[in-house]
C-alpha cells in the first residue's frame, strides 16, 4: 500500500506545476500580443485601420502636401485605386529614385495590395528621412472588404 503523506505531497507538486505552466502561458500570451502590436512599428510611423485612414484623407482634403502613395503595379492600379493616389511600383526599377524625389516634408499615406509591399516601403521612407507617414494596414484589399471607395480611371 502507498504511504498516504508521499501521495499527498504528489499532488501538492502537481498543483504548483499546473499554476506554473498557467502563469507560463500567460505571460507568453502577453509577450506575443505585445510583439505583434502593429498600431506603429520599428519604424515609428503609425499604422491605420481603413475608416482611420479614410479619416485621414478627409482631414487632408484641401492640404497639397497630403499625397496618398499606391506601391501596386501598374496592372493592379489600372483595376482600381484610391481617389488621387500616386503610384510608385515597388517592383519597378526607379522605385528608390521615385521616392527620393518626393517631398520629404509632405505627408503621406501608404498602402499596396495586402500591406507587405508598402509595409517594406516604410522601411525606405524612414531611411531617405521622410518624416510624416501613415501605413494603411492590409492595404487596399482590406479598404475594399469594409465597402470604402475604389476608383479606376
Amino acid at each position: 500500500m502507498a504511504n498516504p503523506y508521499f501521495k499527498h505531497q504528489f499532488f501538492q507538486i502537481m498543483r504548483w506545476n499546473a499554476l506554473f505552466v498557467v502563469f507560463g502561458a500567460v505571460l507568453l500570451f502577453l509577450v506575443i500580443s505585445a510583439a505583434m502590436d502593429r498600431s506603429v512599428d520599428t519604424t515609428g510611423y503609425p499604422h491605420l485601420e481603413p475608416a482611420q485612414a479614410q479619416e485621414l484623407i478627409r482631414k487632408h482634403a484641401d492640404d497639397p502636401t497630403f499625397f496618398i502613395l499606391d506601391v501596386r503595379t501598374s496592372g493592379e492600379y489600372a483595376r482600381g485605386h484610391l481617389q488621387g493616389a500616386l503610384l510608385a511600383d515597388f517592383h519597378g526599377p526607379g522605385f528608390r529614385a521615385q521616392l527620393t524625389r518626393m517631398d520629404h516634408a509632405a505627408t503621406y499615406l501608404v498602402h499596396c495590395a495586402t500591406g507587405s509591399r508598402s509595409s517594406a516601403t516604410l522601411n525606405t521612407l524612414r531611411e531617405l528621412g521622410f518624416a510624416h507617414v501613415y501605413h494603411l494596414d492590409g492595404g487596399i484589399n482590406r479598404w475594399a472588404s469594409q465597402g470604402l471607395p475604389i476608383v479606376t480611371d
